[in-house]
C-alpha cells in the first residue's frame, strides 16, 4: 500500500484517503507503506521537504546535475517533486537533496544542513520537519586564481583541492579567486590556438585549447596579457 509521505494519506482504490488503524496494523507487522507523494500534495507548489541552496557559482551550472537526479529517479518509478524557484531548489524528498549536495562536495563545494519543524502530520503525532542544504563554492572549474607562475585557470575541483590547467594543485580555501569577465567565443585554430570573439568577431590568441576543438562555442576569460577558453557548462555536464 502507497503513503504519501507529506500528508500521510494511503492510496485505496485509485484514491487518497487517511488510514484505518488497520491499514497502520497492516503496514506494521505485513507490507510496510511505499512512499509515494499524492495527487493533492504534488499540485502544491509549497509541498517540499528539502530546500538546496547552491551559491558561489551560476544555478544554470548545477541544473543539469539536478536535472540528472530527477531523471534517474523516474526510471527508477520514484515520482520527485522537484523544481527551481528564483535561487534555490525544492525537493519532495530529502534523499535526493542529499545525494545532490554529496555531489556538489564532491565538486569542491562546503555543505551545511539544517532542519525546522514545519508542521505535524494530519494524525498530530509526528513532526514533520523541512531539510535546508546550502552548498557554497569558493571555486569552480573556468574560475581563475593567483599562483606563483601568475594567473592560471582552474581545471577541476575535488573536495578541498582545485587543480589549474598549467598543473598546479592549491587547497581551495587559500586560492585567491580572480574577477574575469566571460564572453563568448569560437574556437576556429589550434595552431596557435585561436578564437574569435562572438559579439565583435575580434580574433585572439589564448593559452591553450583547454580541451575544445575548431568550430567549438567556448567561454574566454582575459587577465593581465592571458586568455584562458574553457568549455560552456553544458559541455562539460
Amino acid at each position: 500500500m502507497k503513503r504519501c509521505p507529506n500528508c500521510s494519506r494511503v492510496l485505496k482504490k485509485k484514491s487518497w484517503h487517511k488510514p484505518t488503524p488497520a491499514d497502520l496494523r497492516k503496514a506494521e507487522h505485513f507490507d510496510a507503506f511505499e512512499k509515494e507523494w499524492c495527487d493533492d500534495c504534488m499540485r502544491r507548489g509549497e509541498s517540499h521537504n528539502a530546500i538546496l541552496q547552491v551559491r558561489g557559482i551560476p544555478l544554470e551550472q548545477v541544473e543539469p546535475l539536478v536535472n540528472s537526479f530527477l531523471e534517474a529517479n523516474a526510471q527508477k518509478g520514484i515520482v520527485e517533486n522537484g523544481y527551481k524557484k528564483k535561487d534555490n531548489f525544492y525537493f519532495s524528498s530529502k534523499a535526493t537533496a542529499r545525494k545532490i549536495s554529496v555531489e556538489l562536495r564532491r565538486q569542491g563545494a562546503s555543505v551545511k544542513e539544517t532542519s525546522k519543524l514545519v508542521t505535524y502530520d494530519r494524525m498530530g503525532s509526528r513532526p514533520l520537519m523541512r531539510l535546508t542544504i546550502v552548498a557554497r563554492f569558493k571555486l569552480f572549474p573556468g574560475d581563475i586564481i593567483e599562483t606563483r607562475a601568475g594567473p592560471d585557470i582552474v581545471e577541476k575541483t575535488a573536495s578541498e583541492w582545485a587543480w589549474t590547467r598549467g598543473g598546479k594543485k592549491v587547497r581551495i580555501k587559500d586560492a585567491e579567486r580572480i574577477d574575469a569577465e566571460s564572453r563568448p567565443a569560437l574556437v576556429i585554430a589550434d595552431n596557435p590556438p585561436m578564437v574569435t570573439l562572438t559579439e565583435t568577431g575580434e580574433t585572439i590568441e589564448v593559452e591553450s585549447m583547454g580541451g575544445s576543438e575548431i568550430g567549438q562555442e567556448v567561454q574566454l576569460k582575459s587577465i593581465e596579457s592571458k586568455n584562458f577558453i574553457f568549455k560552456n557548462p553544458e559541455d562539460s555536464a
